[in-house]
């Protein structure tokens, strides 16, 4: 019996497997690093509302591709909830006053 090319249609078959488990490699890569970015705009975010509230966070929000969803101040911390596209996240930052400050000032 010939056996010659028995190997080209295994060959194609895991070509083909090959090719399916690099695209969903990509795919997965690429929710992770939005995801990341989301984090990371979230937060960017929190820690300049400690400093200048809810347009602040908007202001950073927005320059990094994001809108605030959700805004909440409760004693000392923020929480800002950011989506950047497909992705939402949360962070929350605490303010902490300023030596020789008013506990109840913050920065404009």
């Amino acid at each position: 019996m010939d056996e010659r090319g028995q190997i080209v249609p295994v060959a194609a078959v895991l070509l083909v497997l090959a090719g399916a488990l690099a695209l969903g490699l990509v795919t997965v890569a690429r929710a992770v690093g939005e995801q990341a970015a989301a984090e990371a705009t979230a937060d960017a975010a929190a820690l300049a509302a400690v400093h200048g509230g809810a347009s602040a966070a908007e202001r950073v929000a927005a320059a990094n591709g994001a809108v605030v969803v959700d805004y909440r101040e409760r004693d000392s911390v923020v929480t800002v909830e950011i989506r950047r596209g497909r992705c939402t996240a949360r962070a929350s930052a605490t303010w902490a006053p300023t030596p020789g400050r008013s506990a109840h000032h913050r920065s404009p």
